[in-house]
């Protein structure tokens, strides 16, 4: 049996950006590993094959989060303690009409527009209601020509 690096040794062998999207929903038991990576020592023991793993020069770590989403849990604080917080708001209209601009083919303004509005009435609607800030999921299909 061999162990296949996964993508935090690979990252820090390769000494790469490793960015763990929505790590307030990983399971706690497995975020503890993170701390000798995210501190002074730059290392790691792997659990499953006792080979130690030294950061790379240019390894580096983001995690983004969702604060107060279902299925999200507290952070632990040595864990948080090892991360600068940089809040990130949402994007709207030019800007957003900028970025869907670039970001994919549409060019049809009203369409672009459509979009922008229900962008914005989806995040009042998330502040204001109840029953939709509860919804652990929302769908959406917009019809292209």
């Amino acid at each position: 049996m061999f162990f296949i690096d996964g993508p935090v040794i690979k990252a820090m062998k390769e000494g790469h950006l490793l960015y763990i999207d929505e790590i307030n929903m990983a399971k706690p038991e497995t975020l503890p590993i993170l701390n000798g990576v995210l501190d002074y020592r730059r290392k790691l023991t792997n659990p499953f094959t006792g080979e130690v793993v030294n950061a790379a020069p240019g390894f580096n770590v983001i995690a983004a989060i969702n604060e107060g989403y279902i299925g999200t849990l507290p952070m632990n604080e040595a864990l948080k303690n090892r991360f600068v917080v940089i809040q990130v708001d949402y994007i709207d209209g030019d800007i957003l009409s900028d970025v869907i601009k670039k970001q994919s083919q549409l060019q049809d303004e009203i369409l672009i527009q459509s979009i922008i509005k229900f962008n914005e009435d989806l995040r009042t609607m998330s502040k204001t209601r109840t029953n939709f800030r509860r919804s652990s999921k929302y769908t959406c299909i917009i019809r292209l020509k």
